[in-house]
């Protein structure tokens, strides 16, 4: 079998990349200062008022399930229901993170 010789020096070139980042993050402390944050993030945790990105979408998901199972009255419309749940989720999302980004 022949090896395509510029696929194959991209495969050596990553390779490459890789070990060398790998001994950069290694030797740079990462480790330690990832250890350090699980730490500290279990013996304090998160402040209870500060509200969480992740618990606000999981309440909007709660609350969008619940308007949309009333319409659910066969396998498909509970099929269309999520999908329409997901894509205002994900757009939801998308557009409040765009808005705190860019405004």
């Amino acid at each position: 079998m022949r090896k395509n010789h510029q696929y194959w020096a991209t495969i050596q070139g990553l390779n490459l990349y890789y070990t060398e980042l790998r001994q950069k993050m290694i030797f740079s402390g990462v480790p330690a200062q990832l250890v350090l944050a699980f730490l500290v993030d279990s013996l304090i945790g998160d402040p209870r008022w500060i509200p969480h990105p992740i618990r606000c979408i999981g309440e909007f998901i709660s609350w969008l399930e619940g308007r949309a199972r009333k319409f659910c009255h066969s396998p498909v419309t509970e099929k269309v229901s999520g999908g329409v749940v997901v894509a205002v989720v994900v757009g939801t999302t998308y557009l409040v993170t765009y808005l705190f980004t860019e405004a």
